[in-house]
């Protein structure tokens, strides 16, 4: 019988040390990726459902003939006609929107009456605790029905632990349209 070569043993456990910390650096690599990815579509599946939810209740506004009301939370939006019920278990049955929730750290952070301005002249902004535009027969929209002024309307959205994730939707007054932006300051 011949002695084992140098061919013939196998791996040095120095070699083994190597390729197992090359793959724990790839792997966490990885895991990071995939968490960044998660928060950037839960934002933007949040802002689609804002803009779906908002699209929604301006359709059914002039197609009935009767205002529509869009109720928004940090984590909720929803349509109802008219106005939204007091979240109460015995007026659920009233509303006649959808719910959304924000996920994975989706929230809407705040509001603001003015829509798609110039970056220069961005509006203030207020937090959002629960705020309600209309969307009116006529295809207008107002964030305010106090005055007989139409005012548009701006959502701004962030990530819950990640503020690098941005997203904006602006409603404008008299054509209700709905702008979405992937960022703030555009």
């Amino acid at each position: 019988m011949n002695p084992p070569t140098k061919t013939d043993r196998g791996f040095t456990l120095m070699e083994l040390l190597v390729v197992v910390a090359i793959v724990a650096i790839l792997a966490s690599v990885a895991v990071f990726s995939i968490a960044a990815g998660r928060s950037r579509r839960a934002m933007q599946e949040w802002t689609s459902d804002i803009a779906t939810v908002m699209r929604e209740g301006r359709s059914r506004a002039t197609a009935s003939g009767q205002r529509y009301a869009v109720e928004i939370t940090p984590t909720t939006v929803r349509f109802c006609q008219i106005d939204c019920p007091p979240d109460q278990p015995n007026t659920a049955g009233l509303e006649l929107g959808r719910t959304r929730i924000g996920l994975n750290g989706a929230r809407a952070a705040f509001w603001a009456k003015e829509a798609d301005i110039a970056i220069a002249a961005m509006p203030t902004k207020t937090a959002l605790a629960k705020v309600v535009l209309y969307f009116l027969p006529d295809g207008t929209m107002d964030s305010d029905l106090t005055n007989t002024d139409l005012d548009g309307f701006t959502v701004y959205l962030q990530h819950a632990t990640n503020d690098k994730y941005k997203y904006r939707i602006a409603v404008l007054p008299l054509s209700a349209e709905i702008r979405t932006y992937d960022s703030w300051d555009e």
